[in-house]
């Protein structure tokens, strides 16, 4: 796996971590809130590269918006066109 996405918030609710259930989406396990803000996490050559914003600069909001741009971050990646370092601007 190259790359995987979390939060950095806690549960507005109740104040636990967000989990992931068995769908393997962020959710409190208590409240079953949702996160609002998600990042993505890459490595490269040993450093750790946060990513929160998308590369026209727009918050990552969503699971599902979070996991395209991670599913489109690896095909370019596998294809050999990724740069972490046009994203790491955001």
């Amino acid at each position: 796996m190259k790359g995987y996405i979390e939060t950095y918030q806690k549960c507005p609710n109740c104040g636990q971590k967000f989990k992931r259930d068995d769908k393997k989406v962020l959710v409190c396990s208590t409240c079953r809130t949702l996160p609002t803000r998600y990042r993505i996490i890459m490595f490269q050559e040993g450093e750790r590269y946060p990513i929160s914003r998308d590369i026209h600069g727009k918050l990552l909001d969503s699971y599902e918006r979070t996991n395209r741009m991670l599913t489109n971050m690896r095909s370019a990646i596998d294809e050999g066109n990724f740069d972490i370092l046009i994203f790491a601007m955001y």
